[in-house]
């Protein structure tokens, strides 16, 4: 799905002007009403999913490769909206409480932050790939690696990082700061679960 900002004035159905047509960037005034409007940041949900030791992935209409991922619609939790977004994207249908938090990524450079969470499977799922998406498959690090990722490198930076903790069994919830055109360099800092036993675990 796509998200985007109201080209109306909610008061008086007016045209709005473009935020980064304004003096002030971050925040516009309807002309005609005066009614206050504010550019706030978008929020993205992913899941980043394993059967074994691969993990699904899905290549979208533009040709490259992403984890299912979309934007939060009013009226959902983070995990309905990720799961709604899996289904549209690949066909897996799963249970929202299943799903762990994983990730929190602030991405200031695009105006989002970006929820990842985690989920096993026992069995391979049935895979269908939605119409925003050309194919969608289980692969193995050593596959993800070759290639053509979107949000390259950071995309792949996470993916490493999970593929480290699927390996050792043992999960954080991360805390991510990409870097940033404005010189913020990236960060992340790790909150470790009590045990490796912690979670749903595989379905």
């Amino acid at each position: 799905m796509t998200a985007g900002r109201t080209s109306s004035c909610s008061e008086c159905a007016a045209k709005l002007p473009a935020p980064e047509a304004t003096d002030e960037p971050k925040s516009f005034i309807c002309p005609a009403c005066a009614k206050s409007y504010y550019r706030n940041p978008r929020i993205i949900v992913g899941r980043l999913a394993y059967y074994g030791e691969r993990i699904l992935v899905c290549r979208r209409a533009r040709g490259l490769w992403s984890i299912p991922s979309g934007y939060l619609e009013c009226g959902e939790t983070l995990e309905e909206a990720t799961a709604r977004e899996a289904f549209e994207e690949t066909g897996v249908v799963f249970d929202p409480d299943r799903l762990d938090l994983y990730n929190v990524i602030n991405m200031t450079d695009v105006e989002q932050v970006c929820i990842l969470f985690r989920m096993g499977f026992s069995k391979a799922p049935t895979l269908r790939a939605g119409s925003e998406c050309l194919e969608v498959a289980f692969m193995s690090e050593d596959q993800i690696a070759t290639l053509d990722l979107a949000w390259q490198p950071s995309l792949g930076t996470e993916i490493r990082h999970y593929f480290q903790q699927l390996r050792l069994g043992d999960f954080a919830i991360r805390l991510v700061r990409l870097a940033s055109a404005s010189g913020a360099t990236y960060s992340c800092r790790s909150y470790p679960l009590r045990s490796a036993s912690s979670g749903s675990g595989p379905m």
